[in-house]
């Protein structure tokens, strides 16, 4: 799955180890690698929503919102969501 991975993206994987995000009271389940993938995108949303908190304002239905500019991060997750996306052809 990797090398599968790694080809239809180009983007350079590695089995990472998610144990340093859980805390000790943690149940034990969760330190299975089969939670890594939840748990990083977890952490990773976390992270995004403390540097670009949600703003609470009255919304004007005249305007359409302005998308910021899509930094590293977005890019990869656009591309990992595009790449499994059943209308992709496998060539």
């Amino acid at each position: 799955i990797i090398s599968f991975f790694e080809e239809k993206t180009d983007i350079q994987t590695k089995i990472g180890d998610h144990s340093g995000w859980l805390s000790d009271d943690t149940d034990v389940k969760y330190n299975d690698l089969r939670y890594a993938q939840l748990i990083g995108t977890i952490a990773l949303t976390a992270e995004f929503r403390h540097q670009h908190p949600i703003e609470e304002t009255e919304k004007d239905p005249t305007k359409t919102p302005k998308l910021p500019n899509k930094n590293f991060k977005e890019k990869v997750t656009q591309r990992m969501f595009n790449f499994f996306n059943d209308d992709n052809k496998l060539s």
